[in-house]
């Protein structure tokens, strides 16, 4: 019995798992693809914590994956990374400085136009994996899930 109900709910759970590099991400938030809605309760990154987020990037730190949920108009919508999709879009957009980094320190103080074009680049092509939920995944599913990524 225990192995149908296991099985049964699985099948409510259907999702791809995806490679995005960072550029692919800023575009699809830029031409309304990827939509920034705000699942998070946290609060907002401070600038010291977007900066630690780029340095991980710049390290090539693998970072928690993503979570996202195909929409019925064919974009995405953000469940999980939220914070993290947001701090990538506004540092490649100039809209703050690195500050306190202890790792890669002779960037501090640069916005991301401001850093030598091979390191832009790095950033730029830099991947982070994402699963992406079937179109069908119900909205309790997506906030179940959105809860188990951030507990855990």
């Amino acid at each position: 019995m225990q192995k149908k109900t296991i099985r049964e709910a699985r099948k409510l759970i259907t999702y791809d798992t995806k490679e995005f590099c960072v550029n692919r991400l800023i575009d699809l938030v830029q031409n309304s693809r990827l939509i920034l809605s705000d699942r998070e309760e946290t609060q907002a990154w401070t600038q010291k914590e977007k900066s630690k987020f780029i340095e991980s990037l710049l390290l090539r730190i693998q970072i928690p994956i993503l979570c996202f949920s195909q929409t019925e108009n064919n974009t995405l919508e953000i469940i999980d990374g939220y914070q993290r999709v947001k701090t990538l879009v506004e540092f490649c957009n100039d809209q703050f400085s690195l500050v306190e980094l202890s790792i890669v320190s002779d960037v501090n103080g640069c916005l991301f136009n401001d850093l030598p074009d091979r390191i832009k680049e790095q950033l730029l092509s830099n991947t982070m994996r994402a699963i992406v939920l079937d179109l069908k995944t119900r909205e309790e599913i997506k906030k179940e899930l959105y809860e188990r990524f951030n507990k855990n």
